[in-house]
């Protein structure tokens, strides 16, 4: 089914910088706790990217805030290796070559996720459909993220 042609809204950023994949999740005991938490860099990552998209829409607020299943595309754009050949170079930015080294995509997406939770959709269970996200080569390091609400029944209500 094609889920795209189903849009209510559709919210676009782009974000330039260093793309963080979502790193495991650290444990340190705190008095006689175990507490879990981000590390420094994926939670920095997440910061950068809800001020992005906070720049870019501004706060939704609870009577606008996503209620229906989403579907969330994210293009990230890696730079081109030093070391590649000029072949090469022009076969990543044309598309014909593809960075199939980790960090994974998924990865990626994940911390993207939790930066937009609360802030255009309620929560990442919303989140239905990957669409068209890729892993890509470019001339600089960012990403394009686009969260669209699919004018369809989620089976749980978020408001």
């Amino acid at each position: 089914m094609d889920y795209i042609s189903r849009a209510l809204r559709v919210f676009e950023f782009e974000y330039v910088g260093d793309i963080v994949a979502q790193q495991r999740a650290r444990s340190a005991v705190k008095g006689n706790r175990v507490i879990n938490y981000d590390p420094k860099k994926s939670r920095d990552f997440k910061e950068q990217i809800r001020l992005t998209a906070l720049a870019t829409f501004g706060s939704l607020g609870e009577d606008s805030i996503i209620t229906k299943p989403v579907c969330l595309e994210v293009f990230i754009y890696r730079d081109i290796p030093s070391s590649f050949s000029k072949t090469n170079r022009n076969k990543a930015l044309s598309g014909e070559l593809l960075p199939t080294t980790k960090p994974d995509l998924k990865n990626y997406i994940v911390g993207i996720e939790d930066a937009l939770e609360g802030l255009l959709y309620y929560n990442d269970s919303q989140i239905v459909s990957y669409g068209r996200s890729v892993k890509l080569y470019g001339e600089e390091s960012k990403l394009e993220c686009r969260v669209i609400e699919l004018d369809i029944e989620g089976s749980k209500s978020f408001r």
